[in-house]
This record gives C-alpha cells, sequence and structure tokens, in this order.
C-alpha cells in the first residue's frame, strides 16, 4: 500500500485527504455500493466460496489475502445444475441432473462437498479410458462464451504428474464457423495440450460463434479427446457469454444472472474531499479483465462534460487495446495518455495547464494544456458507457493539490 512520505510545506505534510483501502475487507460508509438480487458469490480467506447478499460489497481473498473490493459487470451462468447435483458414482456412474453422460468407460468414483457448500465436486477416474459429462445450452450467434471449472488433478501421467488441458475441458457439436479461440489455465493464457498438474487449478475455454446458432457440447471429465489415464476432481463449472471468466454463478434448475457491482461517491460524500482547481489521485488495482478502474466525472450517465477517466480502451479504438488516462473539460478532451496495462497503481496529477499520469512507476506522461475540470462524483465502473473493471480495487487515495511528477511516478508504483 502507498505510504505518502513525500516533501510539500509543513502544513501539507499529512496523509492524503481520502483514503480508501479495501484489503482490510470492509467499505468506507462514504462509498455507495449497489447489487440487485443475491446471486453473487465472494471466495473466503479459508477458500470456501458463498452467496453475498444484495448491495453489499464483496471483497475476494486468495491465500487467505485480501484482494480488495470485487468490481464486476452482469453476468449469466448458462448451465443449468451448475452444482452437480444428484450424480451416482459407480463405473460409469450416474451423470448429475441435467448433464448427460459422454464416454463411460471410466469412473465417476467419489462424490464430495465443494468448496461452494451447496455444490459437489465430482471425481472422475481412467485408467487408460475415458469419463466424461456434458450438457448443451443454447448459442448466439456472433458471440464469445467462456467455459470454466475448478478442477482438482490427483494423479495422472509424465513426472510430475499431470493431464492435459483439453483432455480436462472440450466443447464439441460447435455450431458451422464457430471456434475454440483461447485456453486459460490459473489466469494465464494456455493452449490445448497444456499440461494441467496434481493440485487445484482454474481451467477455461472460449468459443467465439459465427453467424450459425446451435447447442455446442460443453463437458468435463477425463479422457475428452481419446484415452487417457489420471484423476480429476471438478466443481464450480460456469458457461457465460463474454471473452473471460468472472467470479461463480451458482445454478440449479434454471440459468442465473449476477447483476453489476456498482461503488461510487456522490454528494456531500465526494465534495468534502474533492478540489475544484486542483488534485492527485492514485488507485490501485489488479489486471482485472474489463475496462475501468476508476473515473471521475461531474454528469454521471448523460455526456461526458466533465470526466476524468482511466479505462481500458477496446480493440476498436487508436491505438487498440491500451489503458487510456482521458481528461475532459467542458466537453474537450485535454489530457489523452495511452498507458500500458498493469497490475499495480495508476497515478495522476493535475491542475489548469499542468498535467502528469505514470503507470506503476514507469515513465511520466505530461500536457499543459486545457482548464483543470470541475467535478461532483468518484465511479468505480463507468457509469456512460457502463464497462467495469472485472478486478480488485485495493487502494484510491486523493490530495487536493498538484503533487509533484516524481511524487506522481514514486506513488504510482504503490
Amino acid at each position: 500500500m502507498i505510504t505518502p512520505s513525500f516533501s510539500l510545506t509543513a502544513a501539507e505534510r499529512v496523509l492524503p485527504k481520502l483514503a480508501l483501502d479495501f484489503t482490510t475487507a470492509s467499505l468506507d460508509p462514504r462509498v455507495t455500493f449497489t447489487r440487485s438480487g443475491n446471486t453473487a458469490t465472494v471466495t473466503n480467506a479459508d477458500g470456501s466460496i458463498t452467496l453475498v447478499n444484495a448491495n453489499l460489497p464483496r471483497f475476494d481473498y486468495v491465500g487467505g489475502v485480501c484482494e480488495g473490493l470485487l468490481i464486476e459487470e452482469s453476468r449469466t451462468n448458462s448451465l443449468l445444475n451448475s452444482l452437480l447435483d444428484g450424480a451416482v458414482a459407480g463405473s460409469p456412474g450416474t451423470a448429475p441432473t441435467s448433464w448427460t453422460n459422454g464416454s463411460t468407460t471410466g469412473s465417476i468414483s467419489a462424490i464430495e462437498t465443494a468448496s461452494y457448500a451447496a455444490g459437489y465436486k465430482l471425481t472422475f477416474s481412467c485408467s487408460t479410458t475415458r469419463r466424461g459429462i456434458f450438457q448443451q445450452p443454447a448459442s448466439v450467434a456472433n458471440t464469445t462464451y467462456t467455459f470454466s471449472a475448478t478442477v482438482e488433478v490427483v494423479s495422472g501421467v509424465g513426472t510430475p504428474q499431470y493431464i492435459e488441458l483439453y483432455q480436462l475441458m472440450n466443447v464439441t457439436a460447435l455450431p458451422a464457423g464457430a471456434t475454440i479461440s483461447a485456453y486459460v489455465l490459473d489466469g494465464a493464457s494456455a493452449v490445448n495440450t497444456s499440461r494441467v498438474f496434481v493440485g487445484t487449478h482454474k481451467i477455461s475455454l472460449t468459443i467465439t460463434t459465427a453467424a450459425a446458432t446451435g447447442t455446442p457440447a460443453f463437458a468435463i471429465g477425463v479422457g475428452l479427446q481419446g484415452n487417457a489415464t489420471g484423476v480429476a476432481k471438478f466443481s464450480n463449472v460456469q458457461v457465460e457469454r463474454g471473452a473471460f471468466a468472472t467470479s461463480y454463478i451458482p445454478t440449479t434448475v434454471t440459468q442465473v444472472t449476477r447483476t453489476a457491482d456498482n461503488a461510487s461517491m456522490t454528494g456531500a460524500n465526494f465534495s468534502d474531499w474533492f478540489n475544484s482547481s486542483a488534485g492527485s489521485l492514485v488507485v490501485e488495482c489488479d489486471n482485472g479483465q474489463g475496462a475501468v478502474p476508476a473515473i471521475c466525472s461531474v454528469d454521471g450517465t448523460s455526456s461526458p462534460l466533465n470526466r476524468i477517466a482511466i479505462y481500458q480502451q477496446d480493440a476498436t479504438g487508436s491505438p487498440a487495446n491500451v489503458t487510456k488516462y482521458r481528461i475532459w473539460s467542458s466537453g474537450t478532451v485535454i489530457v489523452d495518455f495511452n498507458l500500458t496495462r498493469v497490475s499495480g497503481g495508476y497515478g495522476f496529477a493535475g491542475q489548469t495547464d499542468s498535467y502528469a499520469g505514470s503507470v506503476d512507476g514507469g515513465a511520466v506522461s505530461t500536457d499543459s494544456s486545457g482548464t483543470f475540470p470541475v467535478l461532483s462524483a468518484l465511479y468505480f465502473y463507468d457509469p456512460l458507457n457502463v464497462r467495469y473493471l472485472n478486478g480488485h480495487v485495493q487502494s484510491f487515495y486523493y490530495w487536493p493539490q498538484r503533487i509533484t511528477n516524481n511524487e506522481v511516478q514514486a506513488f504510482s508504483k504503490g
């Protein structure tokens, strides 16, 4: 976290006027948080997954460490019975309700409680055989879907032992023109033959449909592409529309939608600390998969009259897929920095005709023209374009003065 020890005047040598630390797993009462429905989940410090009620923030943990405030867009799990309820162990065993047996020469050898306590973990065992189950939700044309699951490889082949990713997860019966466009193993890009070693992992693959619709078969098991040797346990299975996996959405007899996480500071909770003539901020976040670490806006969901925004420009922008640090003043873009996206801090300092930005302690970008915008709200999403970080915000710090370029660089490092 940031330790504000930079040199200012004696009167100014204090903590930032606003300091939000989300890694404490608590939400400052000045932050308004909304999310409708009781369908969102969070990973707790002990690794268990639980539902979180409507309008309550989610603080995720990895290895017992709080990752910060989770901000995600709305998603729907298209699979029925993602809990894997109703399976019966045996050789080959009985598929869970709403699922269909695929290859059946191996076995479902055990059924245990999953990290989401209402769900189940199925163990597939193969000895140079095959065992899998699948489900076929309808697809939409020209759409991207991500299929994900938690898998624990117990044994496999080789030294150290492993099972190849496409032997654990696969999609068949693809509509005409559809392709499997990406594989991911524990958050990193992978290929179909990537080795999934003994241990617990998050695996996913992405399909992209073309003009045709259909019912692709989303399958889990061991030996999905041919005979295989190994034992693997599956749970928390999900198919969602989008190019990456998000947090688990449990389903039973119907598809379930998790609505978006919206966090903001408005009214007196914003004006109490914001300076309309100059200011500096640092927001720390993980890499996320989406668009917006933070955005300040005077007019919320109407036109971008006055805005300070940090966001990920998509593939249609120029340049494509870069992080933008952009300021609008009276409807005109006055600052436009292209920054390398990182898991770290984004730092900004500005006053009229003097602006600076840095990412994770990198080179400082500067601009020397434009009137500092008057703003009235802080959002941790983009209410105008409806874009989300799809990741965790660790902290947000604000100083009501323009700090130096060296300080921008130092504090963006975190």
